[in-house]
């Protein structure tokens, strides 16, 4: 039973295009302000992944080109109860995983790593929640 709504708490912005990887590659999102929050959740979304795997990596940085990107420790991740990662294996097909970010960081990137993949496609978003000023603007 649903008792709160929540868009006027959370922001939704696109963290990734989505898109068809065939190659062994890195790719990576869209660099995100997250200044105007004190919550971050990357949820990544896949279709059916007939082979491969796909790598999940969290990029932080003040630099608004992130030329000062830097890994998010583990230690700075959380995940849903039971998982350890937001990557992807090719018995995921049609998951969504969520990985939410503590940092102190200005900037955060999504980085996706592929590797024996074959027409997989996956998009991701970031919900941007405790707005520094409430409610958030939908962008």
């Amino acid at each position: 039973m649903t008792r709160r709504e929540q868009v006027t708490i959370v922001d939704a912005v696109n963290a990734f295009d989505t898109q068809v990887i065939n190659t062994d590659t890195t790719t990576s999102g869209d660099i995100i302000d997250v200044s105007d929050c004190n919550a971050a959740t990357f949820l990544i979304q896949a279709g059916t992944i007939t082979l491969g795997t796909l790598a999940v990596v969290i990029q932080e940085g003040d630099d608004s080109g992130l030329s000062d990107a830097a890994t998010v420790g583990s230690g700075y991740l959380f995940y849903p109860s039971g998982e350890t990662s937001a990557s992807f294996a090719a018995s995921d097909d049609n998951l969504v995983k969520r990985v939410g970010v503590i940092t102190d960081k200005r900037y955060l990137r999504l980085q996706l790593t592929s590797a024996a993949s074959a027409n997989l496609t996956v998009g991701a978003i970031l919900l941007k929640g405790e707005a520094n000023i409430n409610p958030t603007t939908q962008t």
